[in-house]
Order: structure tokens, then sequence, then C-alpha cells
């Protein structure tokens, strides 16, 4: 029943491993899940945790319905490639345990302004979704998660006729 499935990353130390070696996991414990998730009807997005993949460039071929790369991962890179290259959406990537956790709510419109800038581009502004880059801590405070959503609502409407300010 569900219309949406997680496809989350659970080795996140990846970056200190070979790409034939993360490909492989991709593939073995990503790619089949997800294309039997999206045969039954299901969207399917996966979340690249950690530094994000050594080659971004493997990730289309898991055909996800949309990427959610972590806070430490380079949003104008998957953009670049993902988006540019098979029309998928990005997701992303306030950093949950600074901005979110510790900052404050102009810290959290900052790094959201950041994460716009980085996931939009004036080529193909469409197809991007402001979130947190993990999971939101259970401390995080209620006005902080409040700024999140303000930032959305009055930088993140398409068309992003500020996008041209923002860089």
């Amino acid at each position: 029943g569900a219309e949406m499935i997680d496809q989350s990353e659970v080795m996140g130390v990846k970056e200190f491993l070979s790409a034939d070696f993360v490909k492989g996991f991709l593939f073995n414990w990503w790619y089949w899940p997800l294309r039997e998730f999206k045969r039954q009807g299901a969207y399917a997005y996966t979340h690249d945790c950690g530094l994000g993949c050594p080659d971004i460039r493997i990730l289309p071929l898991l055909d996800a319905d949309f990427y959610w790369p972590s806070n430490l991962a380079n949003l104008g890179r998957y953009k670049a490639v993902l988006g540019m290259m098979n029309r998928k959406a990005i997701a992303g990537n306030l950093d949950p345990a600074g901005a979110l956790l510790r900052g404050t709510p102009d810290d959290v419109i900052s790094d959201a302004r950041r994460a716009i800038r980085e996931g939009t581009t004036l080529e193909q502004p469409e197809g991007f979704a402001l979130m947190p880059g993990c999971s939101v801590e259970i401390d995080t405070p209620l006005e902080n998660c409040r700024a999140m959503m303000r930032a959305a609502e009055t930088h993140g409407k398409y068309p992003l006729k500020i996008l041209r300010a923002l860089r």
C-alpha cells in the first residue's frame, strides 16, 4: 500500500571504498529492490549518505524517481549529472545537525538559500525539493523547522524569479 519507497544507503563509509565496489553494492542492494518497487507502481527515491557516491555518474543507472544526497554532498554536482542527464529530481540538503539542530532560524534560511542555489540551474530550475540532508534530529527546534518551510515558500516557488539574484 505504499505510494513512495525510501531506498536509503546504509554504508556511510563508501567514500573510502573503490568505485567498482560501490557500483557492485549499488546493483546488488539498490537496483533490484528499486526496480521491483517501481514495477509495482511505487515511486522510489534513494538517499545517498555520507560524502556521496564516489562516481555519481552510475546513479542514473538505478533509475530512482529522485535522488536525495546528504548535506555533505555537492548538490551542484548531483544536479549536473542526474538532473541534466535524465531529468530526475534532486532533493536536499540542509545541514540537519548544524543549521537545523544547532543554528538559528536565520542560519536555516541562509542554508536553505545555499541549497536552492546549488540544487537549481538557470537551464533547469525545476526538479529540486528543499529538505534536510538526512533525518531531522529529534531535538531540532520547531522554529528552525518553520524557518525551513518559510525559506521554501519564499525562495523555492517556481518559476524561481530570484534564481539570478541567488547566484
